[in-house]
């Protein structure tokens, strides 16, 4: 039997209040390394799989036209679309690990 520790919202609040956010630096070294490209003929989309309370999902977003975060705790997620401050930015439940894009 598991236990899914992030599943309550007030624990979710918690962990969005207390998580060391990551400097935009450290985000912009990452995808410096990755030498992404944005083109006008395309969107850019970014996935955070596993994203949590949306945190890096937010700084990711920076860079990319879309960004979308994935989580398989309601709680988190709800706690994400509630923290969203960027406009291309959105949030979704994974029910099981057989779920895809």
């Amino acid at each position: 039997m598991s236990y899914r520790v992030f599943e309550s919202s007030s624990i979710a609040k918690d962990y969005a209040l207390y998580r060391p956010s990551i400097p935009d630096d450290v985000t912009d070294a990452i995808i410096g390394k990755l030498k992404l490209q944005k083109s006008d003929d395309h969107e850019s989309l970014v996935v955070d799989i596993g994203c949590g309370s949306g945190q890096f999902t937010q700084s990711l977003a920076r860079h990319f036209d879309r960004a979308i975060g994935y989580d398989i705790s309601v709680a988190q997620i709800d706690e994400a679309r509630s923290q969203n401050q960027r406009k291309n930015v959105e949030y979704g439940q994974v029910e099981n690990c057989k779920t895809y894009l």
